[in-house]
């Protein structure tokens, strides 16, 4: 990942790493807080269910990035 401030560029190691933790590819996202919200909205998803889902839920909120 690239990064300059609020902006960043998603490499292709970091696609696929969400990739297999959602099995969505994270598309269009150009900001630290697009990438977070992203994020979010698949924790939520996944919080509730099998402990397997709880668990991809704690790896995903360890994505998240530090806003500036």
């Amino acid at each position: 990942m690239i990064r300059f401030k609020n902006q960043i560029r998603l490499q292709q190691a970091d696609i696929e790493r969400i990739n297999q933790l959602t099995g969505n590819t994270p598309r269009g996202i150009r900001t630290v807080d697009e990438f977070n919200a992203w994020i979010d909205q698949h924790v939520a998803m996944e919080n509730a269910g099998t402990p397997e889902s709880r668990m991809i839920a704690l790896l995903l909120q360890g994505e998240k990035l530090d806003s500036e």
